[in-house]
């Protein structure tokens, strides 16, 4: 695999805006164990996981982590106003809140390449739409 250039080392304020700084250090250890393994930050991702939403033992130290960066990501990352994910959009759009983010709710390799095997369930409260 061609080498990969080396991360860039957020500013304080960017990175305490998405991360607490024991989850920044844990992001780091896990982005040196992937480095030392000579592997991309993809890699875990690539497989299917085991049934039953277990955590695949290189997740574990980054799983806060990967779960407010992805609320997060939904709820903040913007383009003209609206989320970037466009099925974050959609639900945000028409009066819908993001109610859980859900740790390896769709295990297969699509959805680990995708979002890291994670979902979000919307809710939507009809008497707040009307």
């Amino acid at each position: 695999a061609p080498p990969r250039p080396p991360a860039s080392t957020p500013s304080p304020t960017h990175t305490s805006t998405f991360v607490d700084p024991a989850e920044h250090a844990a992001l780091r250890a896990f982005q040196r164990a992937l480095d030392h393994a000579h592997l991309t930050f993809d890699s875990p991702f690539t497989a299917p996981i085991h049934s039953g939403n277990e955590c695949p033992p290189t997740l574990l130290p980054v799983k806060k982590a990967l779960m407010r960066l992805m609320a997060r990501y939904l709820l903040l990352a913007r383009k003209r106003q609206q989320a970037l994910d466009p099925v974050a959009a959609f639900h945000l759009r028409n009066g819908a809140r993001l109610l859980s983010v859900r740790w390896l709710a769709n295990p297969t390799e699509r959805g680990c390449q995708e979002s890291a095997g994670m979902m979000v369930n919307y809710r939507y409260e009809i008497a707040e739409i009307e």
